[in-house]
């Protein structure tokens, strides 16, 4: 990692147009020392990494982050929410435009939505108020993976188990109860992801 992080560096630099030798003046760190830094024939210190950060104008975890295999974020629209626990009513139609967003990593499908959690059936994996992304063109339903579900109107989201076919909570709590669905019930999408912040 050490070597992408000075690579890194050297790709800030120069987007800034900032010679090896202000940068050596901005770190009060020697130009030659840059030079061997930036040819590989010196390392990297945790100190001199927060002087570089400091000189470049940018946070010292950026240095890091950047250089790794940079995830793509996404802001993903928040349609609504979905009861994890009872039924709920249908997911409503509105304008996209105007909606929350919610950033996912590595989630560039443009069909993806994402929905409110409400309710502890699935607080195992989504606890209440997180939110979970769904694919909506990902509707074959697959053994041990989880969907979003409507049956008469009402929606909810679930884990699917295929023998016999039904809805299971994933819950702490054991008051929810296994979902047996019936014709008519609508797979709205996969889940592929859960979001919650800390």
């Amino acid at each position: 990692m050490n070597d992408t992080v000075i690579n890194y560096i050297r790709v800030i630099r120069k987007e800034k147009g900032m010679t090896s030798d202000k940068l050596s003046e901005l770190t009060g760190l020697s130009p030659t020392y840059i030079t061997r830094l930036e040819n590989g024939k010196r390392n990297l210190s945790v100190k001199n990494m927060m002087l570089f950060a400091s000189a470049l104008g940018v946070q010292p975890h950026t240095l890091i982050t950047k250089s790794s295999a940079d995830p793509k974020v996404t802001e993903i629209p928040v349609l609504s929410w979905v009861q994890a626990g009872a039924f709920a009513e249908a997911i409503p139609e509105f304008d996209l435009s105007d909606c929350e967003r919610v950033p996912v990593v590595n989630a560039s499908n443009p069909h993806l939505f994402a929905l409110k959690v409400r309710g502890t059936s699935m607080n195992a994996i989504a606890p209440d108020n997180s939110h979970i992304v769904v694919n909506p063109l990902d509707k074959d339903l697959i053994d041990g993976c989880y969907y979003v579900v409507i049956l008469e109107d009402e929606t909810t989201f679930k884990r699917y188990n295929a023998e016999p076919a039904r809805l299971e909570p994933v819950s702490y709590d054991p008051v929810h109860k296994t979902i047996f669905p019936k014709n008519g019930t609508e797979v709205v999408g996969r889940v592929i992801k859960v979001v919650n912040d800390l």
